[in-house]
């Protein structure tokens, strides 16, 4: 009978964050190239200057909501103070919304494995 001991688990685990902080940075790196870019390009085409409200790469973030919860947007007078998310969500592809989606799966697993590894060995192991 073959059975598992907490090495192998943790062995496993610790596979499975690196994989999918390996994938969350390729995605980051497709995600700026494909997606922030475009978003940048089409908003300086309306006079929306990106350094308005990029702070620390806040944009990165900002483009995510705005692509996938745009009525996040209408609260707060978001839309008057940055942009509207309007001017480039017809031009978003079902593509890049399944890369947006696939980043936040992998970093959230790499967030959730590396808690899970580090609860473990120091508090169940």
């Amino acid at each position: 009978m073959n059975t598992f001991n907490s090495s192998d688990i943790i062995g496993i685990i610790a596979l499975i964050m690196t994989l999918s902080l390996f994938l969350t940075s390729i995605l980051t790196v497709v995600y700026y190239f494909k997606i922030v870019r475009k978003i940048d390009t089409i908003l300086a085409s309306h006079g929306v200057d990106k350094d308005d409200f990029d702070i620390t790469w806040g944009r990165f973030k900002l483009y995510k909501r705005a692509i996938l919860t745009p009525d996040f947007f209408d609260k707060d007078e978001l839309k008057e103070r940055l942009f509207d998310p309007e001017l480039f969500l017809k031009k978003i592809t079902p593509i890049d919304r399944k890369i947006i989606k696939i980043r936040a799966f992998f970093s959230t697993s790499f967030i959730v494995t590396l808690l899970f590894l580090i609860i473990y060995d120091n508090f169940i192991k």
